[in-house]
């Protein structure tokens, strides 16, 4: 995963600000029976307007979330929307084609036909005079907002369908991104009367939801693989890419002052971004659709997010930020060799943001490098249980190794070879983790060797066999197995001294009771010859 740069500034915003053990997500709203397909907040951050696939509208409190006022803006689902700067009006765009005025709340004053289809891309001017439209129908066009009169109409050049629109800060730039990869950048400011404005035409693969960045320099592209493309408009060659391992983004928005990036998509989950860095901050995990819409408000202190659930989120940014400032605190002490000072701040991440599936990956491997492996396995195992693509399972395999637990640790280092390559400091773990399952293979062999030897009473093979799979690897299993075949084998080689001795003293016996008997009749055959000779002399 991309290390969060130090060097983006994000730590600026949070001086001032406590790291909090509070959940990300601040409030839900309900209202809408449908899914929820567009969010815009006003310019002055009083109020946020959201719109339904069955056409419904609900003007929001944004400090309080309650539903102000709700009607039915069509009968085709309101796909996109965006206040006028007044905050009295807002311009919406529908399936049905229709570009809708509204004056607030819910008193339509203008509307027109935009597209013989959807309108799937929308972006307000800055000031609200113009409002630039795509659809299906592959159509790029640029309305006055007044009367709905056709300003810029470019010809259709391709069949893609336009998915997304956007404005610079000047006006002077729209771009629009199609399916099929291709985003043209449009000098709107260079039309003129009769003259359709120029356009440049990039491929970006498959990233084309795109806004342009405040600096009118750059513009960020969403991907259908879930990556943050960031690339210059003037030649689309200066590129980064922030990878999230997530699904296809249909979503994005860029804070005001241009630092950080909201995306939503596909797989249910808002991310936060930093731009200059283009690294992750954090994935906020609470709908149960795919994210439609998302938006920041004018202070950029928090972040709105609608989705198919029906329901429009508040996540806290600032909070998110304090804990992405403790992460990246707990990164530099790393990668400066202070391992304790680095678990320190990453427990304190982790305790401000315990869902925080990035965090909680590091900690993991942090616990693992300072051989706390049972820590290391029970934080591991908690990202396992949320999301297992995104566990590090190098680090709670050899965990899990390191406490006897061979099965688990055979079965996560598996996982591991299909783990992203550069997770952890841009180091390749996948050959490391071949060569422990190859040595876990040799391993298995020989203590099947070794217990099948022990199991026929050959306690000498038994041994060997254990001892060369402690030689792959040392676990308590290969041990136990060899201290009982050694013990076995000690036992075996006592009994055979037993053997050897009792021989022995039955031999010794033996040769006793046959010296006895030998000096017995020694003594008689003794006793004889001197009774013989006293006879002798006698005579």
């Amino acid at each position: 995963m991309t290390p969060l740069s130090a060097r983006a500034g994000l730590a600026l915003l949070v001086i001032a600000w406590s790291c909090r053990a509070e959940a990300q997500e601040l409030a839900t709203w309900s209202g809408h029976g449908r899914p929820v397909l567009s969010l815009a907040v006003a310019l002055d951050g009083k109020t946020a307007l959201s719109g339904g696939s069955d056409g419904s509208l609900i003007l929001w409190d944004l400090a309080t979330g309650g539903n102000l006022f709700s009607w039915p803006g069509s009968e085709a689902g309101i796909l996109s929307g965006a206040f006028m700067p007044d905050g009295k009006r807002a311009v919406t765009g529908g399936a049905d084609g229709m570009v809708r005025v509204w004056q607030l709340p819910g008193v339509e004053s203008a509307q027109w036909g935009a597209h013989n289809g959807p309108v799937t891309a929308f972006a307000l001017a800055p000031g609200g005079r113009s409002v630039a439209t795509g659809g299906r129908d592959a159509l790029r066009r640029i309305w006055k907002v007044s009367d709905g009169e056709a300003i810029v109409a470019w010809k259709k050049r391709e069949n893609a369908a336009v998915v997304s629109a956007a404005f610079s800060n000047d006006g002077r730039v729209v771009a629009f991104g199609s399916d099929d990869g291709t985003v043209r950048v449009c000098d709107v400011a260079a039309g003129g009367r009769d003259v359709t404005p120029p356009c440049d035409v990039y491929s970006l693969g498959q990233c084309f939801q795109t806004v342009i960045l405040p600096d009118g320099k750059n513009a960020l592209s969403g991907c259908a693989n879930g990556s943050l493309l960031r690339w210059d408009l003037a030649t689309a060659k200066e590129r980064s890419v922030a990878e999230s391992g997530g699904g296809r983004i249909r979503s994005i928005a860029v804070s005001p002052d241009g630092r950080l990036a909201l995306s939503g998509g596909d797989d249910q989950t808002v991310r936060l971004w930093d731009v200059a860095g283009m690294a992750l901050v954090a994935a906020w995990r609470s709908h149960q659709g795919p994210v439609t819409a998302v938006v920041f408000p004018p202070d950029g202190k928090t972040a709105l997010s609608a989705s198919e659930d029906k329901t429009i989120k508040v996540w806290d940014v600032l909070g998110e930020l304090a804990c992405a400032a403790k992460f990246a605190a707990g990164r530099r002490l790393l990668e400066a060799g202070q391992r304790e000072e680095a678990r320190q701040q990453m427990e304190e991440a982790v305790a401000c943001r315990p869902d925080n599936l990035e965090h909680l990956n590091w900690l993991g491997s942090v616990y693992y490098e300072l051989g706390r492996f049972d820590k290391a396995a029970e934080t591991l195992q908690k990202v396992v249980a949320r999301s297992r693509n995104e566990a590090w399972y190098h680090y709670l395999g050899r965990s899990l190794l390191e406490l006897g637990r061979f099965p688990q640790a055979r079965d996560a280092l598996r996982e591991g070879l299909s783990e992203s390559p550069l997770n952890n400091r841009g180091v390749d773990r996948r050959v490391e983790t071949r060569g422990l399952l190859d040595r876990f293979d040799e391993y298995q062999r020989h203590m099947d060797a070794a217990s099948a030897a022990l199991a026929a009473g050959q306690f000498k093979t038994a041994v060997a066999e254990s001892e060369l799979a402690l030689g792959r690897i040392e676990m308590a299993q290969a041990k136990v197995l060899r201290d009982e075949a050694a013990a076995a084998l000690a036992a075996e080689a006592e009994k055979a001294r037993s053997r050897r001795r009792a021989t022995r003293g039955t031999a010794l016996a033996a040769a006793v009771i046959i010296l006895a008997a030998g000096l017995r009749q020694w003594r008689k055959m003794k006793a004889a010859r001197a009774e013989a000779e006293a006879e002798e002399k006698a005579a």
